[in-house]
């Protein structure tokens, strides 16, 4: 009778077994969606804020400038993110492929070799590092500047105000992602003040700029 309860024995305590890890803690679902909150400012103020043109799981942010009047000649930034939830995303160039990880505001403009149109701004460019995301648009020329190819002064691009979008960036839900804050570090950003330095060594100067709140649901 022993030998007979030891034989049953085996199989109840693998049913058990079996049930118990049947049973085990099911995981997160992956999250759906982005949302972010623009942050509180100031009208001195840089800041990230949400592009129109965002979708729950591709988030477009602004950087915008100042509304109190202030001109500048190029701003860029440096963005820290936990790239295991969220991704860095491109902007398409003019044929439509997906190329630069920025897309240009259109505020800094430079003149071409006349001096009478504006084109868009040769020094621009953006890039990865590991979680790290490097963006920048600057002037190429300003209106202080001097040409001697037609000998004659020709005027360069003038310091703009900043009060709309300078440039964008892009942040994409990854498929593992899970629920909850995102923290978005801005470790550094300049920019380029109408009058700081010398026409041929324009000093670049720290700017703060505030950033919203980033949520996955």
């Amino acid at each position: 009778m022993k030998r007979l309860s030891l034989l049953l024995a085996f199989p109840v305590l693998a049913l058990v077994l079996g049930c118990t890890a049947g049973n085990s803690t099911p995981q997160a679902p992956a999250a759906q969606a982005m949302t972010y909150t623009d942050p509180v400012t100031t009208p001195s103020d840089w800041k990230l804020v949400k592009d129109p043109s965002s979708t729950p799981t591709r988030l477009v942010l602004d950087l915008v400038g100042p509304s109190d009047g202030t001109r500048y000649r190029g701003a860029g930034f440096t963005l820290r993110t936990d790239t295991t939830q969220v991704h860095y995303g491109r902007f398409p160039d003019y044929l439509g492929n997906p190329t630069a990880y920025h897309g240009d505001g259109g505020v800094f403009l430079d003149r071409d070799a006349t001096g009478s149109w504006d084109v868009a701004p040769r020094l621009q460019a953006s890039g990865i590092k590991g979680d790290r995301l490097m963006v920048g648009i600057f002037q190429d020329t300003d209106d202080q500047a001097w040409s001697l190819a037609w000998g004659s002064p020709i005027d360069g691009a003038k310091a703009r105000t900043c009060s709309t979008v300078v440039l964008r960036i892009a942040l994409e839900l990854d498929a593992s992602a899970h629920p909850g804050t995102v923290a978005l570090e801005l470790l550094k950003a300049r920019a380029i003040p109408e009058n700081v330095g010398t026409v041929v060594d324009r000093k670049m100067v720290a700017i703060p700029v505030k950033v919203g709140v980033l949520d996955l649901k």
